[in-house]
């Protein structure tokens, strides 16, 4: 084995500024959510019944997908980047390209969750005390909420059969006797 063995020294760009941190954190957040709204546009499309010629006003719906995307990553990130990239910089920090990519694409996760997936926070069930999760969600299709009704109804009476007067008790508790 020979002593005089070169290693490589990493190729990692660090960025020492503010402006560096924000493009790099804005960028990746953008992109990100801009492909994965065009994303749901497309599906949107594809459900709505595409019949894929250039002509079909449908084929719009990726499109402006994609610009409501790039303006909500904009409006919510550019914040968040600016305060991130506010703190690497109070701190005696560099952060390389690759964790700035990463949190970037973190960040727009997280916008991702908030606009498209639905979130409902813990808040909304302490002003509504009466809503159940599955209220919730029974709203995006009228059609659930009268099974969920009568499923409701089945299990108020089933309860108090096997409970007899006990008071009500949560639906997701069931005891096997």
């Amino acid at each position: 084995m020979s002593d005089n063995v070169s290693v490589d020294k990493p190729d990692v760009t660090f960025l020492d500024n503010f402006r560096d941190i924000f493009t790099f954190l804005i960028t990746w957040t953008v992109t990100t959510v801009a492909f994965a709204f065009t994303l749901a546009g497309t599906r949107i499309a594809i459900v709505q019944g595409c019949k894929c010629t250039l002509s079909s006003p449908i084929l719009l719906i990726p499109l402006l997908m994609c610009i409501l995307g790039i303006c909500i990553s904009l409006w919510q990130g550019a914040l968040t980047a600016c305060m991130i990239a506010a703190l690497y910089r109070s701190i005696p920090y560099s952060p390389g390209v690759d964790i700035t990519t990463g949190l970037g694409i973190g960040q727009a996760i997280v916008i991702l969750y908030i606009q498209l997936g639905g979130a409902v926070f813990i808040h909304y069930f302490s002003c509504n005390p009466d809503e159940t999760e599955e209220d919730l969600h029974d709203d995006y299709d009228p059609s659930l909420k009268k099974e969920s009704m009568k499923s409701k109804q089945q299990d108020v009476a089933v309860d108090s059969w096997n409970t007899g007067l006990r008071m009500h008790r949560p639906k997701y508790y069931h005891t096997d006797r």
